[in-house]
């Protein structure tokens, strides 16, 4: 293993820690080894490295000119309005504009900004 990979490693290492708060914030204080904790504690994990990685790769991406922010942000766009057509095709009746409206704590907008910084 190369001095990067193992750099890499222990980053990712100490992300993943977060996983425990994350969950015990979602579901309460659970033990190691419930169900529904390990299966929520697995679940951020996957997110959470998930995160590092999409940001990491757009970055070097936008940064090597091999396409700009902007362009992602319509290609990001068109995606989320791919999945959100996908989702209303497999529960008919329902859509995020639905969930928004009837789902207690569904958030509400995605701020002055959208969200979304550079």
């Amino acid at each position: 293993m190369t001095a990067q990979q193992d750099r890499t490693m222990n980053a990712l290492n100490v992300l993943a820690k977060w996983r425990t708060l994350f969950t015990g914030w979602q579901l309460g204080t659970r033990r190691k080894g419930d169900p529904e904790g390990d299966a929520v504690s697995d679940h951020r994990e996957a997110t959470i490295l998930l995160r590092a990685e999409q940001s990491a790769l757009v970055l070097l991406l936008v940064d090597k000119g091999v396409f700009t922010y902007e362009e992602w942000l319509a290609a990001l766009e068109g995606e989320a309005k791919l999945l959100d057509a996908a989702f209303e095709r497999r529960f008919p009746g329902v859509g995020g504009v639905w969930v928004i409206e009837n789902v207690p704590g569904a958030p509400r907008d995605a701020g002055p900004d959208g969200g979304i910084k550079p």
